[in-house]
């Protein structure tokens, strides 16, 4: 009987579940506008003069309301221009490995259905792993937004597949990561060994009993603003029971990954923006190898 060899990654963080793809879109897109932004919050953040001499500087008696408005064009700019990069890598990609490319059939924006569609079409397969063709640096746009809105992320790829061939550390077209409250000290690793006999793993990690007061803030501002894709990624929601919910029937799942067809072109749910409530997410990724 031969060996084999198992580990388990289990994380837990306060956040929201966001598609990789307009991640990725949205560091590169504030790696744009960054140093644009710094100049709005230092000028934007000044109070008003009350009096209107000509000696106060003009940038000082823009109203709140119009640096909000120059802030959210700056951003949508910076999105687009973003996303026209990042098609641009991806067509050339098809341009090199399409069996049929027809300039005709090229994704217009960048999403999962676009691009696997676009891909399809070109008879192009993609790589295992498609952070191999994202523009170089694109994690530290993405860490980079996270902090400016006082957000951490986690880069680790959650796909919707109950089986995943590959590598874990994979990104796929349908990979969702965590957007979260920065945090220490959130997961464990568990490392199994089976031969002859069965060798079992076990880990536990408890959660903090309370949020700051402000935890919730800053989600929706960078969700609304860079244009986020927020997805449901819980399989069950728990709960306490009560003596009037003990008999009723366990909740169905909120989506079904042990459906054939789910789990071989599985994709996660959108929430929609105005909807997004922070959670706190535990998740477990493992991986066997023979």
């Amino acid at each position: 009987m031969g060996a084999t060899e198992g580990s388990a990654r289990v994380t837990a963080g306060y956040g929201v579940a966001v598609r990789l793809l307009c991640l990725v879109k949205a560091g590169l897109a504030f790696q744009i506008v960054e140093d644009a932004l710094a100049f709005l919050d230092e000028h934007s953040a000044r109070t008003p003069p009350t009096s209107s001499a000509p000696l106060n500087p003009p940038v000082l008696r823009v109203p709140p309301e119009t640096w909000a408005n120059v802030r959210a064009h700056l951003i949508a700019l910076g999105v687009e221009e973003a996303e026209q990069e990042l098609l641009r890598v991806f067509i050339d990609h098809l341009k090199k490995h399409g069996e049929c490319f027809d300039p005709s059939e090229v994704p217009s924006s960048f999403t999962e259905g676009e691009l696997w569609s676009s891909a399809n079409e070109a008879g192009a397969e993609l790589p295992d792993d498609v952070g191999e063709w994202f523009p170089s640096g694109w994690e530290t746009g993405v860490f980079r937004l996270g902090t400016y809105f006082g957000l951490e992320v986690d880069l680790s790829p959650i796909r919707p597949q109950t089986l995943v061939e590959g590598y874990d550390t994979d990104y796929t077209l349908d990979s969702a990561v965590l957007l979260q409250l920065p945090s220490e000290d959130n997961g464990i690793e568990i490392e199994t060994h089976t031969g002859i006999d069965l060798v079992s793993g076990f880990g536990c990690f408890g959660l903090p009993k309370s949020l700051p007061v402000d935890a919730d803030k800053s989600f929706k501002p960078l969700i609304m603003q860079f244009d986020l894709d927020p997805v449901e990624i819980r399989l069950r929601q728990a709960k306490l029971s009560t003596v009037a919910s003990v008999k009723e029937e366990a909740e169905e799942r909120l989506f079904k990954p042990d459906d054939d067809h789910y789990a071989t072109s599985g994709h996660f749910p959108s929430i929609p923006r105005d909807k997004v409530e922070p959670k706190w997410l535990i998740v477990c990724v493992t991986s066997l190898q023979a």
